[in-house]
């Protein structure tokens, strides 16, 4: 009998338990859902309704972005043949450029020691000087860019490129990182929730995710201008001729 009754207990215990986590659970604020599975407010880091959309941007748009690049690996690929033909561009554009500022630059140079030379040590002046020589020097000092750099901008370029090509086009946004397919992306993001992809439950947080494309002052650094949109989007002097197509 005792044996029973602690059985009981036990019994009664989980059931308690298993209650106050359905409460906890019921008590949570869904705000999302990503390919079924829910994300609760509790989630994501933040309190505001811009700090929650941000955080979902990260979320939903990182498997929808992924999912992208997944979808299109064939055409996003880079291959060395491209980089060669992009390195000899840039190589050859910067030994023009240098073959044309480097004089005067040299002579800039000189004037500077000079003017270094000539000044008190530890002045202020000497200082002032110094870092202005030094400058000169790194601009003497360049590069054209290396391998690497050149495999960031054609993977860039071709992501942002296929993406403009499939989701309609549109404005572009000139970003530090590089030019970047602006409404072409807020199409793919409307499309996979037209899909069923991803769901945001509270209006105020869907408007928030969508902010930077449908409120957002960009100023100058937003363009529709088509024929600037060809010759530094589209056909980039820099394009390999193996580049994904054009047209």
């Amino acid at each position: 009998m005792l044996r029973l009754t602690s059985v009981v207990v036990a019994s009664g215990l989980l059931f308690t338990l298993a209650m106050q986590v359905v409460g906890q659970e019921n008590s949570r604020i869904l705000v999302a859902e990503l390919d079924g599975k829910s994300i609760y407010r509790d989630d994501l880091q933040g309190t505001s309704d811009q700090e929650i959309a941000k955080a979902l941007q990260t979320r939903i748009g990182g498997a929808i972005f992924e999912q992208f690049i997944s979808d299109n690996a064939k055409e996003l690929k880079v291959s060395e043949a491209e980089i060669d033909q992009a390195a000899k561009y840039f190589t050859e554009r910067h030994a023009e450029k240098m073959a044309m500022e480097a004089p005067a630059l040299k002579e800039k140079l000189a004037e500077l020691t000079a003017k270094v030379e000539a000044a008190a040590a530890n002045s202020s002046e000497r200082r002032t000087l110094e870092t202005q020589r030094a400058d000169i020097e790194l601009l003497l000092e360049q590069q054209p860019p290396s391998r690497e750099t050149i495999k960031f901008i054609l993977t860039h370029w071709k992501y942002q490129n296929v993406l403009y090509k499939k989701y309609n086009g549109g404005r572009l946004l000139w970003q530090q990182m590089g030019i970047e397919a602006f409404d072409a992306t807020r199409v793919l993001l409307e499309t996979a929730e037209k899909k069923g992809r991803f769901k945001i439950h509270e209006p105020k947080i869907r408007d928030e995710f969508y902010f930077y494309w449908t409120k957002q002052n960009h100023g100058a650094f937003l363009i529709d201008d088509a024929e600037r949109i060809r010759k530094e989007f589209l056909e980039p002097e820099w394009l390999p001729k193996s580049g994904v197509p054009t047209k």
